[in-house]
Formats: structure tokens, C-alpha cells, sequence
């Protein structure tokens, strides 16, 4: 109403809201038409996920020829997920599609992981998204809370 969206969709009943969640959740049914995918969940602010989403999408398919890239997610908490298929199969592209992704996120200033935690899989990328003195900082906090290391040991730091 106050002209903020160029297109927009509100439910007006249960069964609009029903048909929603259903689009959201068939991202569940990529891999079985694409074949197994390299996904990202990543927090980004939302002014410029769509330049992200451009540019990562054209830095996939210049790196990876023949890849497909696929952006969704509830944008308007700033988390946006990413399905990445290539031809060159998931185990071989892997590291090229991550790195790829990630560096983009640390350049626009955004998270490597919007709702899941780092875990081991992302503490390899967090140095992109993360300066030294965040960094630093997690690492005191995690200290303060967890001084003897028992809660997740080895996981981040």
C-alpha cells in the first residue's frame, strides 16, 4: 500500500497461506531434479541481496560453466539460501562453490550461516565474514562462558 513492493503477495486465507508454505517448502525436491546440491544458508542485509544474488550467480556460472545457482529464502530477516548444481558433480566442485559463495558474502558484509551455527563445515569460511577483532572477540566470549572448553569443544575455536 504504500508502494515499497513492485510485487507482493499477502494470504488472505488458509489456504493461501497453505499454498505458500508449500512453495516454501518444496526446496526439498532441488536435489531430485538437479541432482545433489552445494546449498548455503546465509544472512545478508537485505539492501543488497540482489546484487548478491546477481553477482554470485554470474560468478558461479563464469567459474563453474554449465552450473546452476538458485536464490530463496525469508529475505526479509536478511536469510537468503542458495542451491548450487554443476555437471562436474557435488564432491568435485564442492570447494570451488563454497569458496566462490563465501567470498561474496565476506565482500557485502554479510554471515556465513544466517540460522544454523558454524559448526566444522563453515569454520574454514568465517575468516571471510569475520575480522580479527570479531573474531578475537568470539573467542573471549566463548572463554567467559565455557572456560574449560566443554560445550561444542573444538568446534570454532
Amino acid at each position: 500500500e504504500a508502494g515499497l513492493l513492485a510485487d507482493g503477495v499477502v494470504a488472505q486465507s488458509v489456504a493461501d497461506s497453505r499454498a505458500f508454505w508449500a512453495i516454501r517448502d518444496a526446496n526439498s525436491e532441488f536435489a531430485s531434479h538437479c541432482g545433489p546440491c552445494v546449498d548455503f544458508d546465509i544472512g545478508l542485509a537485505v539492501g543488497v541481496m540482489d546484487d548478491f544474488a546477481r553477482l554470485c550467480g554470474q560468478s558461479l556460472a563464469q567459474r563453474l560453466p554449465g552450473c546452476e545457482s538458485f536464490f530463496f529464502g525469508h529475505v526479509g530477516d536478511g536469510n537468503l539460501h542458495i542451491m548450487v548444481s554443476t555437471p562436474g558433480g557435488y564432491d568435485t566442485d564442492k570447494p570451488l562453490i563454497e569458496e566462490t559463495v563465501y567470498r561474496l558474502v565476506g565482500r557485502f558484509g554479510g554471515t556465513v550461516s544466517a540460522e544454523h551455527g558454524i559448526g566444522l563445515t563453515k569454520k574454514p569460511w568465517l575468516h571471510l565474514a569475520r575480522s580479527d577483532q570479531e573474531l578475537a572477540l568470539m573467542r573471549a566470549i566463548k572463554c567467559a562462558l565455557d572456560p574449560k572448553s566443554l560445550l561444542n569443544p573444538g568446534k570454532i575455536f
